[in-house]
């Protein structure tokens, strides 16, 4: 179950966020104030609040709605099936985790090799659950067999390395890797058998490529689910409107988004807090009209044959206690030029309009709002372009480029 929420962390999101507050900010003590924010010191750490985008009506950025680029059809190297994972290496090189293999594509979309297979030998995947660019070196986590592997541009395996668990409080996963090559290791505590709407923490550190430990952010909220016990043990199931936390790396600064109101925050590789970045934000209220939809949208997902299972699912989902509010945004990610975009939380109907982002520049300053082209799914945030997964009509997968501009303001 981890495992599954781990891997729909970049996926299980589009959200849209209710209405942004516009009024300026009075400058607070020992605060500075500009159009909309307001900076501050609290005990070391700097605190920004934003209450209305920098570019107002104007335009910072513009994403082409046309692909430069689309991997996907026609060559069997290209098809993909929903939940793949993306990255870009520094060279331009498009890589595709698919189940147990890599595929390497060049800038142009055109495929180059696949990597990998079923199995426990060097270059060999039980299942890939992290990849992470590194200069240029490729680093591939598999949960299976608790092994980081090393692959250069080239996609020729390096070295592997078994990474040892910290303790034995829960489970231990790699979800980031610093420039340095060091991991950010997530320990999920297996909670106890105490029923109902949960959201147990997961702590995060810092450690080495053996699984070290060099440094401890803290405990975090992890994953709004339902927790049921019974005579076969503790399972886990997907709430409605269950909040997520993100995290990511920039360099060897580690971003940390709980999710628990707008905001997310910074850390050091020494594990202190940084900066805390906030928006405004109003709670929306889960009405009976979005459980519907949601449930409807969730059972849509089901294949053909499967009514008996999709009407005990209907049952499950809508008499299950569910937050009282929608979270306030959707997933979270970290540009090439060190932006944080935040998507506002709109589900259902994701795929039916463009997914729109909030952007904060590296000071923390809220300084647009971003529609993205119809359906599409962002996995890499370049400085000129974006990386993004897209669901044709038949829910089949593509590996789009869209262009970006940066306006001049």
């Amino acid at each position: 179950m981890i495992r599954r929420w781990l891997r729909r962390q970049v996926v299980d999101a589009f959200r849209m966020l209710a209405a942004m507050g516009l009024a300026l900010v009075v400058t607070g003590c020992g605060g500075r104030a500009s159009s909309g924010v307001v900076t501050r010191d609290s005990a070391g750490v700097v605190i920004v609040d934003n209450q209305a985008p920098e570019d107002g009506a104007g335009v910072r950025f513009r994403i082409d709605s046309a692909p430069a680029v689309d991997i996907g059809g026609g060559d069997p190297h290209a098809e993909f099936p929903q939940g793949v994972t993306v990255v870009r290496l520094r060279g331009g090189q498009i890589v595709v985790a698919v189940r147990k293999e890599l595929r390497w594509f060049d800038a142009r979309g055109g495929w180059i090799r696949t990597v990998g297979r079923d199995g426990s030998g060097p270059g060999e995947f039980r299942q890939i659950d992290l990849i992470a660019p590194v200069g240029d070196s490729l680093l591939v986590y598999d949960f299976g067999l608790r092994r980081i592997s090393a692959f250069d541009s080239a996609g020729r395996y390096g070295r592997g390395q078994t990474l040892a668990d910290p303790d034995t409080l829960g489970e231990t996963f790699p979800v980031g890797v610093l420039s340095d090559s060091r991991l950010l290791l997530a320990t999920y505590h297996t909670p106890p058998p105490v029923n109902g709407l949960r959201r147990d923490p997961v702590t995060l550190r810092i450690a080495t490529a053996a699984g070290q430990v060099t440094a401890t952010l803290g405990s975090f909220p992890y994953v709004e689910q339902l927790v049921e016990s019974g005579r076969d043990g503790v399972s886990m199931g997907r709430a409605l409107f269950g909040k997520i936390a993100y995290w990511a790396t920039l360099d060897t600064m580690v971003l940390v988004a709980t999710n628990e109101r707008f905001s997310f925050d910074w850390y050091r590789p020494d594990g202190t807090a940084e900066r805390s970045v906030r928006r405004a934000w109003v709670p929306v209220p889960v009405t009976a009209a979005d459980v519907t939809r949601q449930v409807e949208e969730w059972l849509g997902q089901f294949p053909a044959g499967m009514e008996e299972r999709k009407r005990s699912y209907a049952a499950r989902w809508m008499s299950s206690p569910r937050p009282e509010a929608k979270p306030p945004y959707g997933r979270v990610l970290v540009s090439a030029a060190g932006e944080v975009w935040a998507e506002e939380y709109g589900e259902p109907g994701r795929r039916s309009r463009p997914a729109t982002y909030s952007v904060f520049d590296r000071s923390g300053r809220w300084v647009a709002q971003v529609a993205m082209p119809a359906g599409a799914e962002p996995a890499v945030i370049g400085t000129r372009d974006i990386v993004a997964i897209w669901l044709d009509a038949d829910d089949v997968a593509h590996i789009r480029v869209y262009p970006l501009q940066r306006m001049e303001h």
